[in-house]
């Protein structure tokens, strides 16, 4: 997935006079909604009208979140409850106190931690994240949001009168011809789609056994789904599975910890970058990645360990 310019363009099939049917008010810890949902773990959400109002899916169910104050989340939709908002937003989390005990030795991911405190880690449905990883490579993530908005738009179930689209289930995609899929935008990508949905849908491959499997052994399981390799399959295992010690490896993540951990002028190979990742943030390396690369984005940091 590369990294790009952040484009908050509301898409055109969302009609923002439409007013959901149900408000709640959720208390929040220290929160960002828009760090969260713009950090590169989701792909189904647009900017409202303005700067803090979102729509976009929860558990199938679309729905607009509104940042009323650091403390505070406004939620408009149906179907959903203060617990699964939680949940998805991983609003439970304090990644200060998860991250805290590797701390000591290690200034840089306190300071990231400390600056990027209101960032959690998202809890994405499984299929809709493995799909929207497939689709990410070589693609920015506004690319990515519009390859999720036009899956749904072509081959989803409406909702809220036809305003909304849900995410189209494996067995859908199945069913699609690689030519319909190409048609979306998605390139070579169309393939791998298919090929996973396939595998899915004629029992070749079964998301429930990764519930019982260690990450490596599920980060190995899932790369035998086309189109799903190392650093995806961790990308999928984080952000749906909420695997914390999932490390997914791209150039912005390797680079960051090239310059941040490494003293060596060459780049080291990913081995050793796993293995760096697992000396300095344990069984949270994936929550410390999720930190310190949305740290190294926004304050373009260039300051090594010490």
């Amino acid at each position: 997935m590369k990294r790009g310019v952040w484009n908050f363009t509301v898409l055109t099939h969302i009609k923002q006079t439409t007013q959901p049917r149900a408000t709640m008010l959720i208390k929040t810890p220290d929160f960002s909604l828009a760090d969260t949902l713009t950090a590169g773990q989701t792909f189904c959400w647009n900017l409202g009208e303005n700067e803090n109002t979102w729509n976009g899916w929860i558990q199938g169910n679309y729905c607009c979140l509104k940042q009323k104050s650091p403390t505070q989340l406004i939620m408009s939709g149906s179907g959903l409850n203060s617990d699964d908002i939680r949940a998805y937003l991983g609003l439970n989390d304090d990644p200060m106190a998860i991250l805290q005990p590797y701390f000591e030795g290690n200034q840089v991911l306190k300071e990231a931690v400390t600056k990027t405190r209101q960032l959690r880690c998202v809890q994405e449905p499984w299929w809709e994240c493995t799909a929207n990883f497939i689709c990410s490579s070589l693609k920015q993530i506004p690319h990515i949001r519009q390859l999720n908005t036009t899956l749904r738009e072509r081959f989803g179930d409406t909702q809220n009168e036809g305003i909304s689209y849900t995410y189209p289930h494996w067995s859908r995609i199945a069913r699609i011809d690689e030519e319909d899929l190409r048609r979306c935008r998605l390139g070579y990508r169309a393939k791998f789609l298919l090929g996973t949905a396939r595998m899915i849908e004629n029992g070749q491959f079964d998301p429930n056994r990764i519930s019982n499997m260690e990450t490596e052994e599920a980060s190995n399981y899932l790369q035998r789904l086309p189109g799903v390799g190392e650093k995806i399959a961790h990308c999928i295992l984080l952000y749906a599975w909420r695997r914390f010690d999932a490390f997914p490896i791209d150039v912005w993540i390797a680079r960051a910890m090239h310059t941040l951990y490494f003293k060596q002028k060459k780049m080291p190979p990913h081995s050793k970058i796993h293995l760096k990742s697992r000396r300095l943030f344990g069984a949270h390396r994936g929550l410390a990645q999720l930190h310190l690369f949305h740290w190294t984005r926004v304050q373009g940091n260039r300051h090594k360990a010490s």
